[in-house]
C-alpha cells in the first residue's frame, strides 16, 4: 500500500523500540501523518479533534430493566427522584433511577403504581380488605371523605380505610 513505511523505515522503528525497551520505557511508534495524507473526513470527525462538542443524538424514552424501567432523556441522562409522563402515563423514578411499583410514599403522600410501574387513580382494594382512593393526581386521600353522600375515613398514616 502507499502509506506503508518502506522496509528500511520499519526496521528503524523496530530498532528504536528495542533500544528504548532496554531501559524499561515503552514507546509506541506512531507514523507521521502529513497534511496531504490526512482524510478530510466529515464535520463530526473533525469536531472531536478541534475540541468542539458534537451532540450525541440519543432517543429519549422508557427502557426496560429487569421488572422495571429507566427513563433516558435526549441528552443521555436518566430520570432520578422525579416524575415523568411518557405516553400519557405518569411514572416515578426513585433514587436508583428505576421506576417504582406498588404502594409508595413520595414527599409525604401515598401513591400506587401497578406492576407495570404506571401510577394509578381511583379505588384500590388491598389484600387485607381495606381500601384506598387515589385522586386524579395519584395522591391517596386521607381523613374523612364523602363519595356520593357516603362518608369514608382513610387513616392519615396509611391512607387505608377501615374494612367495610
Amino acid at each position: 500500500m502507499e502509506n506503508e513505511p518502506a522496509d528500511d523505515d520499519a526496521l528503524a522503528i523496530i530498532a528504536e523500540e528495542a533500544d528504548v525497551a532496554e531501559f524499561g520505557i515503552a514507546v509506541s511508534a506512531q507514523p507521521e501523518i502529513r497534511p496531504e495524507d490526512a482524510d478530510a473526513g466529515n464535520a463530526a470527525d473533525n469536531a472531536e479533534d478541534s475540541g468542539d462538542v458534537v451532540p450525541d443524538e440519543r432517543e429519549s424514552g422508557l427502557f426496560p430493566e429487569g421488572s422495571s424501567f429507566r427513563y433516558q432523556y435526549a441528552d443521555g441522562t436518566f430520570a432520578v427522584d422525579t416524575w415523568v409522563v411518557a405516553d400519557d402515563v405518569r411514572y416515578y423514578f426513585g433514587a436508583d433511577g428505576l421506576a417504582v411499583a406498588g404502594r409508595q410514599k413520595i414527599e409525604d403522600c401515598w401513591y400506587f403504581f401497578d406492576d407495570g410501574c404506571r401510577m394509578q387513580t381511583g379505588w384500590v382494594t388491598w389484600k387485607n380488605g381495606t381500601k384506598s382512593f387515589f385522586d386524579w393526581d395519584g395522591r391517596a386521600l386521607t381523613g374523612w371523605r364523602s363519595f356520593n353522600g357516603v362518608k369514608y375515613y382513610f387513616d392519615p398514616s396509611t391512607a387505608m380505610s377501615l374494612r367495610w
